[in-house]
């Protein structure tokens, strides 16, 4: 499990805590099949892809770098994939849910969540 940082939900002006709870099911093969990478983090993500809440530069483990076939969301958050390290190359729009993610099947690099 990989934990991720963010700036968290607010309510009233004050940050309320959450328990640590996936952000992302990354699976290795397509049709969510394979071993799995879970990114956690404590807090949803806001309610617009306007803005990145959370975000992997370059995908570690290292033996997990363009091995990702699709992935289930979670926390509210939509998941955008990038083919190069940096959030650089083709990348997938924001989605909750991707049993196929086409031609960024194991060429995924890099990720943003919203």
């Amino acid at each position: 499990m990989q934990r991720l940082g963010g700036t968290g939900a607010k309510q009233g002006g004050v940050v309320t805590p959450a328990a640590l709870a996936p952000v992302a099911i990354m699976r290795e093969d397509r049709d969510y099949r394979g071993s799995t990478l879970t990114y956690s983090a404590e807090f949803d993500c806001t309610l617009t892809t306007a803005d990145v809440d959370y975000w992997v530069e370059l995908i570690t483990p290292e033996d997990w770098n363009d091995e990702i076939g699709s992935f289930i969301g979670g926390r509210a958050c939509w998941v955008s994939l990038f083919e190069y390290r940096g959030w650089a190359g083709a990348s997938s729009p924001f989605m909750d849910i991707d049993d196929e993610l086409g031609v960024l099947d194991d060429e995924s690099s890099s990720i943003r969540w919203s």
